[in-house]
C-alpha cells in the first residue's frame, strides 16, 4: 500500500522556483491538470514550464496574462503530470 502525493508538490515547485521571485499578481485559475502516473513519497520530481501565450490586459494596463504549460517528471524522466494555467504578471517598463 502506497499513498499518492497530491498536486501540492507541483505547486511547491512552481512557487519556489518561479512565482515568488517574479512580479506575479495572482491567477484566474488552473485551466487543465492531467495526471499520467502516480507520484509517491520518496519520488524525486522536476518540472519545466513553457510560455504558451502572453498578452496585455486591456482592463489593467500594468498587467499581462501569461499562459504556462508545465510538465512534471519523476526520477526516471517520465512525465507524471501536465498543467496549463494563466498567471498575471506586472509588465516591465521598457525604455524606448
Amino acid at each position: 500500500f502506497r499513498v499518492c502525493v497530491s498536486d501540492v508538490a507541483f505547486l511547491h515547485l512552481l512557487c519556489d522556483n518561479l512565482l515568488l521571485a517574479s512580479s506575479c499578481n495572482g491567477s484566474p485559475g488552473v485551466e487543465e491538470v492531467r495526471w499520467m502516473r502516480p507520484v509517491f513519497p520518496g519520488d524525486r520530481l522536476s518540472a519545466t514550464a513553457e510560455v504558451q501565450a502572453a498578452r496585455p490586459l486591456r482592463s489593467r494596463p500594468g498587467l499581462g496574462m501569461v499562459t504556462l504549460v508545465a510538465t512534471v517528471r519523476n526520477q526516471d524522466g517520465l512525465p507524471v503530470m501536465t498543467s496549463r494555467n494563466a498567471i498575471l504578471f506586472a509588465k516591465k517598463d521598457i525604455a524606448a
